[in-house]
């Protein structure tokens, strides 16, 4: 029975299809998963010397703010399709937050998007639905 479901969502069309996958799934079941929605960001490299530009409640707020921009379709989505859901948010390596969170909640599925918005940097140091895979024993189902 899958109770509880993962969607790693960072804004891009390709985590809101993944999103709508999920919606489309979770209508042909008897009873809806609950759903953890996660946004995981990924940290502003610091440099020695940027604390006196980027005070702590600066980069905060952008955090907070990249999350918020993320996320937000995805909860209207929800609410439109009338399913449940848990809102989580961290700052990291998003496969390696996405795997954990995976884990802690009980997720049975991974829902996720085959390229985000970290798109470029994942031609250098591999994608981060290919380390998912690698990371947890979740099934994962990865959009294009």
């Amino acid at each position: 029975m899958i109770d509880r479901v993962l969607a790693a969502i960072d804004g891009s069309e390709t985590s809101t299809r993944s999103l709508e996958t999920l919606i489309a799934m979770s209508r042909d079941l008897k009873s809806a998963p609950d759903i953890v929605l996660l946004n995981v960001t990924v940290p502003m490299p610091v440099m020695t010397g940027m604390g006196v530009v980027l005070s702590d409640d600066v980069l905060q707020d952008y955090y907070t703010e990249a999350q918020e921009q993320a996320l937000k379709d995805a909860r209207a989505r929800l609410d439109a399709a009338d399913l449940r859901y848990v809102e989580r948010r961290e700052i990291g390596d998003p496969a390696d937050l996405i795997a954990r969170v995976a884990q802690e909640t009980g997720a049975k599925l991974i829902f996720m998007g085959s390229r985000g918005h970290g798109a470029i940097g994942s031609l250098l140091l591999g994608s981060t639905s290919q380390k998912v895979m690698h990371l947890t024993h979740t099934p994962v189902v990865i959009t294009r």
